[in-house]
């Protein structure tokens, strides 16, 4: 597990790689294609926040979410990131693939995805105060594009409910405050977690040049 922890980021590529593959050669429906795509962004957008430029483990323990430090464990830690994003968001982000009918479970997709261009494009800018966060790139070129491709294409064939809506906030609901919330910083916070970020992780997006700029002192902790 010690290897997981440190490396499903970059392991996730390939899972990425590999939905990508199904997708494009697979015989899928459309909002199958766009959802498998969705699930490759995924693993693109957490590459971008933790592999590179990656820094999102200072940013969001200091910045965005800070509660005092140790900030190489608090609030975030290797064990709890590894379960948000992985243990929980590949389920939720894959099981709408395999019932393509259940429009209400794409719609909760679409909803994550649209939250995180408020977070990432808006939120952690203002905090970071600055134009670019690791994660905003695929949520810009990635998410949006195909939330809106998933609404396009499932408009275009059928009248949806708007219950289909209501259920879908419950669907992100659901990962949002039950599993990150409450089970990833809940159960899984701990100031003295013995899985924090090594130290590389906590020096990419050149955290010294970042903080110096936001007027933080040389000692973080």
């Amino acid at each position: 597990m010690r290897f997981l922890r440190r490396h499903w980021y970059n392991l996730g590529l390939l899972f990425g790689a590999i939905a990508t593959a199904v997708a494009l050669l697979g015989d899928l429906q459309t909002v199958q294609i766009i959802l498998l795509l969705f699930f490759a962004a995924l693993t693109l957008h957490q590459f971008e926040e933790l592999g590179w430029p990656g820094g999102f483990p200072w940013y969001y323990n200091e910045i965005i979410r800070s509660k005092g430090g140790p900030f190489d464990r608090n609030p975030l830690n290797q064990n709890n990131n590894l379960f948000i994003n992985v243990w929980a968001a590949y389920p939720i982000t894959l099981v709408p693939v395999f019932f393509p009918d259940a429009i209400w479970m794409g719609f909760g997709i679409v909803l994550f995805g649209v939250g995180q261009f408020i977070v990432h494009a808006i939120v952690f800018n203002i905090k970071l105060r600055y134009f670019y966060n690791p994660g905003m790139v695929t949520v810009l070129f990635l998410y949006l594009p195909l939330s809106a491709w998933y609404l396009v294409e499932v408009y275009s064939k059928q009248s949806i409910p708007l219950w289909n809506w209501a259920a879908g906030v419950g669907y992100l609901a659901f990962f949002s405050l039950i599993l990150i919330m409450w089970v990833g910083f809940t159960l899984l916070t701990d100031k003295d977690s013995p899985y924090p970020f090594t130290p590389e992780e906590m020096e990419r997006w050149d955290r010294r040049r970042h903080r110096a700029r936001l007027g933080l002192g040389e000692d973080s902790e």
